[in-house]
């Protein structure tokens, strides 16, 4: 459920954008001010195929966060992308945000026209290439390889655990636990049943492989982040009935649980069709960190 009182405010905000009659940001980013306020505006709409949506970059991370800063406060991210668009000093809570004149470059020459979303060869629209590339192209103190400012890009587009971390915390959450591994893939039962808890009360962000959507084959490693979005069951019964010593069987129980990833906030997990066995989830599970809401 989003912020009833910041997204009276978000709202406000995209009026005012509306009947702007500053146009800063037009040629920069490729899109008008009625064109922006209108992506926006899709994106508080709260439609459960309307969110931050990566397309084909590899922005998973950024898209992750942004789906939570939405929730709890869509007003900073309605006036953050504003003020990204027209050029102003762009603040993320306590983090400023400056992208480099590529991020820019890029929106504007894969953009033949106004018209078309941008980058139009990734599949994401402006806003989304705006607030998730921006964010991920000003870490250049997190990003060991390369700044981020083109879609083709994978390598200098991996989030790891800290830079999401050092995001929601600019935003005023706290960590409340951390069981993620960037170096050996050592979550498993026990690390899920630390982390589902919080689900309730904040967020819990999860690293694991795409392969978790894409039934029992693929390559595992960790490679994609999404957001528990609801309540864990194992064999349509709460996680929270097991334990460490009580467990079910991990290669025969079932999962299931909604989840945020690639703009959909009610993506399935486990289903019959898809990945009947908890024991693909735990493969493909590399832990999670779980956050505060908001303030």
């Amino acid at each position: 459920m989003i912020n009833a009182a910041a997204l009276s405010k978000a709202t406000a905000l995209l009026a005012e954008l509306r009947t702007s009659r500053q146009f800063d940001g037009y040629k920069a980013w490729g899109v008008n001010n009625v064109e922006l306020a209108n992506q926006l505006g899709e994106r508080i709409s709260g439609g459960s195929t309307s969110w931050p949506n990566q397309g084909g970059t590899s922005l998973c991370g950024p898209a992750a966060f942004m789906f939570c800063l939405i929730h709890d406060r869509p007003d900073l991210y309605v006036g953050h992308i504003i003020d990204l668009w027209a050029g102003r000093p762009a603040t993320l809570g306590q983090r400023s945000v400056r992208p480099n004149a590529q991020v820019r470059t890029t929106a504007e020459t894969m953009v033949p026209n106004s018209q078309q979303t941008l980058p139009a060869a990734a599949n994401i629209n402006a806003v989304d290439w705006i607030s998730m590339a921006s964010l991920r192209n000003d870490s250049p103190d997190l990003n060991p390889f390369a700044d981020y400012d083109h879609p083709s890009a994978t390598v200098s587009a991996i989030t790891r655990p800290r830079y999401m971390q050092g995001w929601f915390h600019a935003a005023g959450a706290t960590t409340l636990l951390d069981n993620t591994n960037e170096i050996v893939p050592l979550a498993d039962w026990n690390e899920l049943l630390e982390l589902a808890p919080y689900q309730a009360s904040g967020w819990v962000v999860m690293l694991v492989s795409a392969a978790m959507f894409q039934g029992a084959g693929g390559n595992t490693y960790k490679n994609h982040w999404v957001v528990l979005n609801g309540p864990i069951s194992v064999n349509g019964r709460p996680i929270s009935i097991y334990n460490k010593t009580n467990k079910p069987d991990l290669e025969t129980a079932s999962i299931q649980a909604r989840v945020f990833t690639w703009g959909n906030e009610s993506q399935g997990l486990a289903t019959t069709k898809s990945l009947p066995h908890l024991s693909h989830f735990l493969k493909c599970f590399h832990g999670g960190i779980a956050f505060s809401s908001i303030p």
